[in-house]
């Protein structure tokens, strides 16, 4: 979904905006998301899933990424137009999972629900140690894997729903959300935790 071309400014030209907007200047910010928010307002309209709509508005997205594009722009690190353009993305997909947890997720601290509940009493592990080591595997992960084991485990998305928000075929997200699986369950393991089916 993420293919059309970014809006086009010479390379000079978007980095004088750049440098003026991270300075402040109101103007500057504004051409830059008057430039970018076509593509966002389409991205998010597209990613949000059909069951999620009465809850979940696209257009609420794009404004909630708006606030951030004003107020996090000065830790934005790259220089090009594409690579902004890929940043405030990734801010409105964050946005609508962050949205997505809350509506939909078993709370996150209860990570004790993908544990098998036998484990824990034959582990001899207190429950905060046990929920501490299942955090501290998920941690481990990369992004990517962490991403998907949300949205498939903790907020109980179908794979066809999870992939519309990444924006990716629905077997690609499969495939990432089965590798992510396993790298969980290999890490579990090595702590001698026994996970609970899920898949």
């Amino acid at each position: 979904m993420f293919r059309e071309s970014t809006p086009q400014f010479s390379d000079e030209e978007f980095r004088t905006l750049l440098e003026s907007a991270r300075r402040g200047d109101h103007a500057a910010l504004t051409e830059l998301w008057q430039a970018l928010a076509p593509r966002l307002r389409r991205e998010a309209d597209q990613r949000v899933p059909d069951s999620l709509r009465s809850e979940c508005a696209a257009s609420d997205l794009v404004q909630d990424t708006y606030i951030r594009f004003q107020t996090r722009l000065a830790t934005f690190q790259d220089h090009t137009c594409d690579q902004l353009t890929a940043w405030l993305l990734k801010i409105l997909v964050n946005l609508l999972i962050d949205r997505i947890r809350r509506l939909r997720s078993q709370p996150q601290s209860d990570l004790s629900a993908i544990i098998d509940s036998t484990s824990s009493p034959s582990s001899g592990l207190q429950k905060a140690e046990l929920r501490t080591q299942v955090r501290q595997c998920l941690e481990q992960l990369s992004e990517e894997d962490q991403e998907v084991l949300e949205l498939r485990v903790f907020c109980n998305l179908e794979h066809k729903d999870a992939a519309q928000i990444l924006g990716i075929p629905r077997d690609t997200f499969a495939k990432r959300y089965h590798r992510a699986l396993d790298r969980l369950r290999r890490g579990l393991g090595d702590k001698g935790i026994t996970p609970s089916h899920f898949g």
